[in-house]
């Protein structure tokens, strides 16, 4: 963690990411609010509530296709820090999947080459979503 508090994030390229995130993650606040907030605000200072960030957590698990614990958002209460967060969690899954297949690392994807799908007996991913793995269940569940 950096001095100001922020997660440390590499060159321009995860920089450009990060601000990425927070883009999508301030439409679903304005979504939430009725209006942004500054991403570096602490989220409660900014007028969310429990309820607000527990709803951000569902709806940024949804939409931006990556799982972190709801107390990430507590650990890390602004925007930026909570997209730089996410960010960590991508790379880590890139890298996850990478070393599985032996290849470089690139955009998690499941069988087909299609996010979120498994092959019946394939491991899902490290961090999928609840959804994604009961439904990993109920598929290996038919295939024995």
């Amino acid at each position: 963690m950096n001095q100001d508090g922020s997660l440390p994030v590499g060159g321009p390229g995860d920089r450009a990411a990060v601000d990425t995130i927070v883009s999508q993650l301030n439409d679903i606040v304005r979504e939430l609010q009725g209006r942004p907030i500054d991403p570096d605000d602490n989220y409660f200072t900014a007028g969310l509530d429990s309820s607000t960030v527990v709803k951000l957590h569902a709806l940024l698990i949804r939409r931006l296709d990556v799982w972190v614990p709801v107390v990430e958002l507590y650990r890390h209460p602004t925007l930026r820090r909570t997209a730089a967060r996410i960010h960590e969690a991508r790379e880590a899954m890139a890298r996850d999947a990478a070393q599985r297949s032996g290849t470089p690392a690139a955009a998690p994807t499941g069988a087909a080459g299609q996010p979120g799908r498994r092959a019946a007996g394939e491991q899902p991913r490290a961090g999928a979503s609840r959804r994604e793995i009961r439904a990993q269940i109920r598929r290996d569940g038919m295939a024995r």
